[in-house]
């Protein structure tokens, strides 16, 4: 003899209810398990109604991630935006720290002039010399 099935909806409802609170429960626990510096994603995750699922919750943390990345690497390159900065101020004229009356001339200069003088008066390039902590670098780009 076959068992008959509520159709009374009650049990669906309960289920349903059952699911909503287990993904809520994981999206809780993957929104406390963030760092402290997600603070701000994670309270708009919380404020919002209804919440979303945790698919688009890590989707919306992975942008914060990606934006931070983003702005990082933008950060660093902004020394090089620094050090062309400094050359173009400086092209008319020169600061006092690379005075070569005050401190002479230095070695990369001397061979520059050498070799416009081999070249006949046609410098290939432009020899730029970094101090970068403490460090000396010497680059040579080509004349534009």
């Amino acid at each position: 003899m076959p068992t008959k099935v509520c159709t009374c909806g009650l049990v669906l409802a309960v289920l349903l209810e059952l699911k909503l609170k287990m993904q809520l429960t994981k999206l809780v626990q993957f929104l406390m398990g963030l760092n402290d510096s997600y603070d701000s994603i994670r309270n708009q995750i919380l404020i919002m109604n209804p919440f979303p699922s945790i698919n688009n919750a890590y989707s919306m943390v992975l942008r914060v991630e990606r934006q931070r990345l983003v702005n990082m690497q933008a950060a660093d390159s902004s020394e090089g935006v620094a050090l062309h900065t400094k050359w173009k101020k400086n092209k008319g004229g020169h600061a006092k720290d690379t005075c070569f009356k005050i401190y002479g001339v230095p070695e990369w200069y001397k061979s520059l002039k050498d070799q416009k003088c081999k070249d006949g008066g046609q410098a290939r390039g432009y020899n730029i010399v970094m101090k970068e902590l403490g460090k000396e670098k010497s680059l040579n780009l080509p004349k534009l």
